[in-house]
């Protein structure tokens, strides 16, 4: 593979994706079981991210269960 393929790889995610392969199915299987909370806990620290997104979606004085029961 020359660099320029592997720098393409690299770009796209598909090295991480590989790399990483068994937590993205973990977070997957989290989600297909509903556990939005648990899995977006697991794959923060792959996120790279440093915006935090706590409350997105619902009003700060709303119930989580009425905010589930709008979906």
């Amino acid at each position: 593979m020359t660099d320029r393929q592997r720098d393409i790889l690299d770009e796209s995610g598909f090295t991480m994706l590989t790399t990483n392969a068994a937590a993205v199915l973990n977070c997957a299987f989290l989600l297909a079981l509903n556990y939005v909370r648990d899995a977006t806990a697991y794959a923060e620290p792959f996120s790279g991210s440093t915006v935090n997104n706590t409350g997105w979606g619902r009003d700060k004085d709303e119930d989580e269960w009425d905010d589930k029961r709008k979906s």
